[in-house]
């Protein structure tokens, strides 16, 4: 296996491990933030509180009518705030996750590239790319010659 077969797989290994990454990534956020305790007893309670509020007459029980009716609003003030956490924390967490891939990814390239900085990969005929030839052979100096820097900017 040459070095060039050898980089291309490395190059779209990673790219395909971040694809990878990133969706279990989001699957497991998603797990975490299934209906906490917290979340299912708010909801429940309100829920008791909703069958208890169309129970109570509010004309003839108006003050247990006004103290369900506060209980229940607080109730939904909790699950409010407890849906905004949970967002809060999704952000974060898939933030952070995806910081980390970037970042290994960007180390793995950086790798890449200093360890066959002067490889050459892929060579063409001198005449296909005539006008920026001089530039597509920076490291190596001969026209018509790719070395794995070219190669990534191509890929990624």
């Amino acid at each position: 296996m040459s070095v060039a077969t050898f980089i291309l797989f490395a190059v779209l290994g990673t790219k395909f491990a971040r694809i990878l990454v990133q969706r279990a990534s989001k699957s497991a956020v998603s797990v975490a933030l299934r209906k906490t305790s917290e979340t299912s007893k708010l909801k429940r309670e309100a829920e008791q509180l909703k069958q208890e509020l169309a129970s109570v007459n509010a004309r003839d029980e108006f003050a247990q009518y006004a103290r369900i009716q506060r209980k229940l609003s607080k109730a939904t003030e909790g699950l409010k705030t407890s849906a905004s956490n949970d967002q809060k924390f999704a952000l974060k967490s898939t933030l952070i996750i995806k910081a980390l891939i970037v970042i290994c990814s960007v180390l793995l390239h950086i790798a890449v590239v200093r360890s066959v900085w002067t490889e050459v990969v892929v060579t063409v005929p001198e005449g296909w790319l005539y006008p920026v030839a001089p530039l597509v052979a920076f490291p190596t100096g001969k026209p018509g010659e790719f070395n794995i820097e070219h190669l990534l900017q191509l890929i990624l």
